[in-house]
């Protein structure tokens, strides 16, 4: 006889995703996998729409619309297509963080599923203690609104007039007047919330620069500065918005800098035409990227276009240069995986039966390899002497790229240092053929704002110098 019964009445306790979206929360399961929200990087980086999480390995995810399990997805900062919700998260980590589970089940869904059950399986005293860290510390809830979403109305607003910090950080009057910085520079008093309840406005004023999510779209979010002080409006949308000029009429640069007082400082040293700068406020995340990416398709960029990275002279800098450019190529050659732990910037690029990919990682290697040959000699040279150094050896392995091909990944790992990152940013432009409108635009000290202050200060000891007035003697020359 046959079973006319629903999948529901046969299996009473059966879930669908749907189930596991509404009943777990990403946050929960992050944190029960060794994802933390207290790391240096989250704190640093957590607003109120956004918590975020780091595992030991490097891996840095941001949470959206935490506070609702249905809506809730996650998105890594530095690979684009890692993202998603609740299922997603699980699939996409199915082979590394929950491996165990994966190697009993034939099939990706079975282990999917078993992952998800052994959680709710979890004692909810356990629960409750991943829930309790994912909402104590005002990680949440920031106390400006129920909501944790930026308010510009509860921010004082103010034309640029007091510009004393800007020009103690040596910008000129006339760049402040300039046509691409206008009212995209604002003098700010912050909200005064007590108890949840709008008190007044402080009566210290900053220099703030406002974030948009477009180039008509309101303002998400502000990033502040003054003496001593560097911050963002509370739940400023810092994630998503970018600070961006006013475009001309026709973009010939596009200039990518980690803060304003960076594009103000570089539009002071350089003077460029026809340029827009984007700051992504000392970070840089995949959906800033996509910002900067929707605000450049909304103005007049031409194919002729440059784009110009001219973030810090640093680790943190060069690897915001590799996150765009990876970003930037990926519809050519498509990156499979990356994670950071202490040592390496690790890349995976899948190659079997694509002979497109398989010719990029050879070119890739063969120019990594060049990176790589000085600092073997000076290894072969400690080998050699039966040197006994093991630290030195330690450092100078660490210091070079590693790489193979491994079931049909071609498998990268960058040191974690400047050279080696702008290094290798610098060999994949060439790869794949990006150098053509994409450069990397660095100063000589590490920022923009460092180099504009150096060159004020020569300045100034030039004007201070004696004029010396030589003599002249009739067909003899300057008398010395």
């Amino acid at each position: 006889m046959p079973d006319n019964r629903s999948d529901q009445e046969k299996f009473p306790n059966s879930k669908k995703f749907s189930d596991f979206r509404e009943e777990i929360s990403i946050i929960e399961l992050a944190q029960s996998i060794g994802y933390s929200m207290t790391t240096a990087w989250a704190k640093s980086k957590r607003s109120g729409n956004f918590p975020c999480l780091e595992n030991q390995a490097g891996d840095r995810i941001y949470i959206k619309h935490p506070q609702d399990n249905q809506r809730m997805r996650f998105q890594n900062v530095d690979i684009s297509s890692d993202e998603g919700d609740i299922v997603a998260f699980v699939k996409n980590r199915i082979d590394t963080d929950f491996k165990s589970v994966r190697n009993q089940y034939s099939n990706e869904l079975g282990a999917i599923n078993a992952v998800l059950y052994n959680y709710l399986n979890i004692p909810e005293q356990t629960r409750n203690e991943y829930r309790k860290v994912s909402t104590d510390g005002n990680i949440l809830k920031t106390g400006t609104s129920d909501e944790g979403v930026f308010n510009k109305e509860l921010f004082r607003l103010h034309k640029l007039t007091d510009t004393a910090w800007l020009n103690h950080r040596g910008i000129d009057q006339d760049t402040l007047k300039a046509e691409i910085f206008k009212d995209k520079i604002y003098n700010i008093q912050n909200p005064i919330i007590r108890d949840g309840e709008f008190k007044g406005h402080s009566s210290f004023i900053n220099t703030g620069f406002p974030y948009q999510e477009s180039l008509t779209g309101n303002i998400v979010g502000l990033e502040e500065r003054n003496f001593d002080f560097k911050g963002h409006g509370v739940n400023s949308n810092k994630n998503v918005g970018v600070w961006f000029t006013n475009p001309p009429n026709k973009i010939d640069n596009v200039v990518l800098v980690e803060s304003a007082l960076d594009a103000l400082s570089h539009y002071q040293l350089k003077k460029p035409e026809n340029v827009i700068y984007f700051s992504s406020g000392g970070q840089l995340t995949t959906e800033q990227v996509q910002t900067i990416n929707k605000v450049l398709k909304e103005t007049k960029i031409h194919t002729e276009t440059k784009i110009l990275l001219g973030h810090d002279k640093d680790k943190d800098g060069a690897m915001y240069d590799l996150k765009f450019i990876a970003d930037m190529a990926a519809y050519r050659v498509p990156m499979v995986k990356a994670v950071r732990d202490k040592d390496f910037v690790k890349l995976s690029y899948a190659t079997e039966n694509n002979e497109k990919m398989t010719d990029f990682a050879n070119k890739l290697m063969a120019k990594l390899m060049d990176y790589n040959k000085p600092v073997q000699v000076e290894l072969n040279k400690l080998e050699s002497n039966q040197a006994n150094d093991q630290q030195a050896k330690e450092i100078l392995e660490k210091s070079m790229y590693r790489f193979n091909f491994e079931k049909g990944v071609f498998k990268v790992e960058i040191p974690r240092s400047y050279y080696a990152i702008s290094d290798f940013n610098k060999s994949f432009l060439e790869v794949t053929g990006l150098e053509k409108i994409v450069s990397l635009e660095k100063g000589k000290g590490n920022d923009w704002n460092e180099d504009l202050m150096k060159n004020k200060s020569q300045e100034k000891i030039e004007n201070n110098q004696p004029q010396h007035v030589k003599n002249e003697v009739k067909n003899k020359g300057a008398r010395l």
